[in-house]
């Protein structure tokens, strides 16, 4: 564990800023509150009909709390540089990738996908291509703290399995037979390996090197919005996993052990929630 704790010190160093942290805290628990208590992202982005419309609102939704997060910066920090054009698109993408118009959850899983790793891609190769490796898909320093890591989700498993609402959308695979399964999982994994490269890879490594430590709160208030129409526990573990996954991809340059673990969990769930 103690390249982990040395990940934690090095970040807190270049960032330390408690007053930051905790209004991050205290924004994410205004968010989280109103969208469960008026079913915000419900009624307002899937709540109305027709693509034209549920596309501007939810990279509203997306757009405005992580600006906000980046706009924070100034009342606490001095000196921060930010990468204006990712923090610009980065909404647009994925409020593109989440409100697609596909029925079908294989064809939707990997859609959405192609919406996130292709525009990611095509931007390294405009930008970085020739300063660094494609955001995140390299060998980590070190994999000596993935099995706690791995071990530290059991409980998190078994606590939401049996919470009424988990039990309402997962497990997500509906078909039998062997073939349609392996397909749909299949997207699936590669649906949730396009939300590292995106948010930990894309959102953090995308930045200039000078910004990245200041990106990880913002992307992980980012990725706590995307999770609003998910059960409420998942939404709330979604900030703090997002935060340490973000600070992980931070340190060791690499996204693999966030889509490992992203993996595990996803998959471990659908597993648990198909034997109840």
């Amino acid at each position: 564990m103690r390249p982990l704790f040395a990940y934690f010190r090095t970040y807190w160093t270049a960032t330390k800023s408690p007053w930051y942290l905790l209004s991050i805290l205290a924004l994410a628990a205004l968010l989280v509150y109103a969208n469960y208590a008026y079913r915000l992202e419900a009624q307002w982005v899937r709540g109305v009909s027709g693509w034209g419309a549920r596309f501007p609102r939810a990279c509203l939704l997306y757009a405005l709390p992580y600006w906000a997060a980046f706009g924070l910066q100034h009342l606490f920090m001095r000196g921060v540089h930010r990468s204006y054009l990712i923090i610009l698109i980065a909404p647009i993408l994925f409020g593109l990738q989440s409100t697609l118009p596909i029925h079908g959850l294989t064809a939707l899983y990997t859609l959405r996908s192609c919406c996130l790793i292709i525009p990611v891609i095509v931007f390294w190769l405009l930008r970085d291509r020739g300063r660094q490796s494609l955001y995140g898909l390299q060998q980590p320093d070190t994999w000596s703290y993935y099995p706690y890591l791995l071990l530290a989700m059991i409980p998190l498993l078994w606590y939401a399995a049996g919470q009424p609402d988990f039990l309402l959308m997962y497990p997500r695979a509906k078909m039998r037979g062997a073939a349609p399964l392996a397909l749909f999982e299949g997207s699936y994994g590669l649906d949730l390996f396009s939300m590292e490269f995106f948010f930990r890879g894309f959102l953090i490594l995308g930045m200039a090197d000078k910004d990245r430590a200041h990106a990880v709160l913002p992307m992980a208030l980012f990725y706590c919005t995307v999770h609003f129409g998910k059960p409420m526990a998942e939404c709330v573990s979604s900030l703090f996993g997002g935060l340490l996954l973000g600070i992980i991809a931070l340190e060791s340059r690499s996204i693999y052990v966030g889509v490992l673990l992203h993996l595990c969990l996803a998959w471990g769930l659908e597993v648990w929630a198909a034997m109840h």
